[in-house]
């Protein structure tokens, strides 16, 4: 495979977001400023959204991204190497694309990156 990995960012759903963004920002993360008081934070190339709990995504609940440089020839790579890329579509922001892979122990990994 040859396109290149960027940051990662990690999505934590809290019942408790202000607390959460307190840890995140001991830890060293920088917090930019959000519409609607969720987490938004940044630390070199990770980065970490805090969102409210809620039906479909309890407490606790964890999913992380891995940004690409090129979206759909890392899906071609992927599909190549033998590597099932699921139907569940990560929601894109404007000519970004998403996606998920799920390693064999069911834990989903995000791919996002700019649709080449």
């Amino acid at each position: 495979m040859t396109t290149k990995l960027g940051g990662v960012t990690l999505t934590v759903w809290s019942n408790d977001v202000a607390g959460s963004i307190d840890f995140y920002v001991k830890l060293g993360f920088h917090r930019r400023a959000t519409a609607d008081g969720s987490g938004d934070l940044a630390r070199d190339a990770v980065h970490v959204h805090v969102l409210p709990a809620n039906e479909g995504r309890p407490h606790g609940t964890v999913h992380f991204t891995i940004a690409v440089d090129r979206a759909s020839t890392f899906r071609r790579e992927l599909t190549a190497a033998g590597i099932p890329v699921a139907d569940e579509q990560l929601s894109g922001h404007g000519s970004l694309l998403g996606y998920v892979v799920r390693d064999p122990n069911g834990v989903p990994l995000g791919f996002e990156g700019f649709n080449n």
